[in-house]
């Protein structure tokens, strides 16, 4: 049996240069939402998530998402989910929106024109 460490802190994505206080994780994500930095595991290695390949992103444009499946194993064998959710609170998206690679046209409007009097202009 041996033990496995990590550094576990409080992030902020858009400002991943200032380390934020662990405070202001608790009070938005609430009182247990820390994960462990601590975990007992055999010698081998512990359960853990495996992804494969994000898919094409597909659909229309601004619903566009691509996909992958997410799954939990231990030494070459899946397990429940729960085995991994013991360790990592969290399971990884299996889906997310994207725009890559996906058409999507708009419209393009030109400066409007001098006011002109005609009253012989029929607008459709």
């Amino acid at each position: 049996m041996g033990i496995q460490q990590r550094s576990v802190y409080c992030d902020d994505p858009l400002r991943p240069w200032v380390r934020i206080p662990d405070n202001n994780c608790i009070s938005l994500l609430g009182e247990n939402s820390k994960p462990n930095h601590r975990q007992n595991c055999t010698n081998t290695e512990c359960p853990r998530w495996n992804t494969s390949p994000w898919s094409k992103c597909a659909g229309k444009c601004g619903l566009a998402q691509r996909h992958r499946r997410v799954w939990c194993s231990h030494n070459v064998r899946d397990l429940d989910d729960n085995y991994c959710l013991q360790i990592d609170n969290e399971k990884p998206s299996t889906s997310e929106h994207c725009s890559a690679d996906v058409y999507c046209p708009n419209w393009a409007t030109g400066m409007w024109s001098e006011v002109r009097e005609n009253t012989s202009l029929m607008f459709l």
